[in-house]
């Protein structure tokens, strides 16, 4: 279901061959963008009629990847909340514009919607992401004062948020990522101490 809405928020792409707004499964068919169950397809095929009639596709491990760099328009869904076991987000360098979800997957470890038309501002559920490792918001549009939106992200390694119109001070959460060795902050409008990236141990800044 959420595939299959993030397919109609993003206008139904042709390029997105395989995709459908009704039915289908990743696994039987070519799906462009590997956006299929990180699973043995061949060990669960005799059980999907079952899971799709108990609603619990989306339970299983899925990869989104490959999405970068083809076009992309309209926005991202709002059930992509519900891919509860997402791994991996790579829709970068497209022309996806909105805003960020309010409430993105929870279980991912890597997002990265770098080079798009995103707006407004980074979603305060962020912190939920607790298996968050590498975040790339870069050449955005997004804006404003960053919410404490970070605190307990300690597994995150990497986080990527140059070239939006980011302003005021870094938030005091910033100093709860404990384990960020990659911080990109540049071309924003950030104002204020750099004081709570002080004790981090980042190698690139």
């Amino acid at each position: 279901v959420a595939l299959q809405h993030l397919y109609k928020t993003l206008n139904q792409p042709p390029q997105l061959t395989g995709w459908r707004l009704n039915g289908g499964d990743p696994c039987d068919q070519d799906w462009v963008g590997d956006c299929r169950r990180y699973a043995n397809c061949m060990g669960i095929n005799k059980y999907s009629a079952v899971l799709r009639k108990t609603n619990m596709l989306l339970n299983l491990i899925y990869i989104c990847r490959y999405l970068e760099g083809l076009n992309l328009t309209g926005y991202i869904s709002h059930k992509i909340r519900y891919m509860y076991n997402l791994q991996q987000l790579d829709i970068s360098s497209n022309t996806i514009g909105g805003e960020i979800p309010y409430v993105l997957p929870p279980n991912a470890t890597h997002i990265n919607m770098a080079y798009n038309y995103l707006s407004h501002n980074i979603p305060p559920s962020l912190h939920g992401m607790k298996s968050l490792q590498h975040l790339n918001l870069s050449h955005n549009l997004l804006s404003g004062p960053i919410g404490n939106v970070f605190t307990g992200l300690q597994n995150l390694r990497e986080m990527d948020l140059s070239y939006n119109n980011f302003t005021g001070d870094l938030p005091s959460s910033f100093e709860s990522l404990t384990n960020l060795t990659g911080l990109y902050l540049q071309n924003n409008q950030f104002t204020g101490s750099v004081a709570y990236l002080a004790e981090l141990p980042l190698i690139d800044l």
